[in-house]
């Protein structure tokens, strides 16, 4: 088992603290989702193997094509499980601290939003207020990315 301050130093440093934006359009209509991301891509499978066994979420390996170069390993980890990681090590992060606070205030607020409207053919959706609340903070973590 990892310690919440080597998993903190580990991705302070080696992380990416993501909101993930996905817009679908269809016929009459534009539906923007967000959704807390945690990604860690490194050469040594154990760590994100360890990871996924203490945190869950999803494992992925790419095998390099020129042999010189060694395979990489990506663990993502996202919603309700991005937030208990980000509960754990929240304390220990130095580099990325501001970016946890605003993955955890995006899943905050998805979890205490009961504002689904119906649209048209019965489909839900949020309302305008609480698409730009979400869109502000997406805006916020890119800018942040950018420093």
């Amino acid at each position: 088992m990892l310690s919440k301050q080597y998993i903190a130093g580990l991705l302070d440093g080696e992380g990416s603290f993501l909101i993930h934006k996905t817009t679908r359009e269809r016929k009459n209509a534009v539906n923007t989702t967000y959704t807390a991301r945690i990604q860690l891509n490194i050469t040594y499978k154990k760590i994100t193997e360890l990871m996924k066994e203490q945190y869950d979420g999803n494992f992925y390996e790419f095998k390099k094509a020129n042999p010189k170069h060694r395979n990489t390993f990506m663990w993502i980890v996202t919603s309700k499980q991005a937030k208990k990681l980000l509960n754990d090590i929240y304390p220990y992060l130095v580099i990325k601290k501001k970016e946890a606070k605003l993955l955890l205030d995006l899943q905050k607020q998805i979890e205490n939003t009961s504002d689904w409207r119906n649209g048209k053919h019965g489909k839900r959706r949020h309302s305008k207020e609480t698409i730009a609340q979400r869109e502000k903070l997406f805006q916020q973590l890119l800018q942040l990315r950018r420093i």
